[in-house]
């Protein structure tokens, strides 16, 4: 099924269809020859498309996912990506950086995650009341991943 998915990705991103009105079908056609290419995951599970030019250099044609925040974990635990923002990453509400070494963001840096502010552990419902760290929020604007696919055992 993934192999089929990036296969779906190289026909929507190397070739073009036309449409042939004597044949009363479309026409698929490939814009350059697949010999001088390669597909590529990288350790961070983004799939890459790299085509050889004739300056002898390999060119990156695209890549999947192109939103980092579509990337698995790319934040860490308790955290939040907008692709939008300069720093991408940011912790949840009653979460701090897991690297905070007071210094704030360094350019370049990789964002780890997040931990609880407060090591309380989760309580009943009646004590979680005298205690503010220990809310819900309500999270929009977020996507969400998908569920695990469940398959049926003997």
């Amino acid at each position: 099924m993934m192999f089929q998915f990036v296969l779906d990705l190289l026909e929507n991103t190397t070739s073009y269809s036309s449409y042939d009105k004597e044949l009363n079908r479309t026409i698929q056609q490939h814009r350059f020859n697949y010999d001088k290419s390669r597909l590529v995951m990288n350790s961070s599970g983004e799939i890459q498309f790299w085509r050889w030019e004739d300056n002898l250099k390999w060119n990156m044609m695209w890549w999947r996912p192109s939103d980092i925040c579509d990337r698995h974990n790319y934040c860490g635990n308790f955290s939040s990506c907008r692709k939008d923002n300069w720093i991408p990453c940011k912790c949840l509400p009653g979460f701090r950086r897991l690297s905070d070494n007071g210094h704030g963001y360094q350019l370049g840096e990789r964002f780890q995650g997040c931990v609880r502010k407060s090591q309380t552990p989760c309580l009943p419902k009646v004590m979680a009341t005298a205690n503010n760290d220990l809310i819900f929020i309500n999270l929009t604007k977020i996507k969400v991943g998908n569920p695990d696919i469940g398959l049926p055992s003997e």
